[in-house]
């Protein structure tokens, strides 16, 4: 793991634990309606961000560590453009 992912990680993992709810993702990443919020789910779901269903909970979840590196892995790509 990168520094920045490393670092990233250590904060979202010490607010939100090692698994994020789709209110917590949207919280974290600044979306703040949840249409808004779903839409974007299902585009980024697309790209390679791994979301977790689970039989037993409803709604969508993320390893925060996947989040963290994603994140960082869209500003690496985006970054200069």
């Amino acid at each position: 793991m990168k520094p920045r992912s490393a670092s990233l990680k250590t904060d979202l993992e010490a607010r939100y634990g090692l698994v994020m709810s789709a209110t917590e993702i949207g919280e974290a990443i600044g979306i703040r309606s949840r249409s808004s919020l779903d839409r974007w789910m299902r585009a980024e779901e697309k790209e390679g961000l791994p979301l977790l269903r689970f039989a037993s909970r409803k709604g969508r979840f993320v390893l925060t560590a996947d989040l963290a590196n994603w994140l960082v892995r869209k500003r690496q790509s985006t970054a200069g453009k």
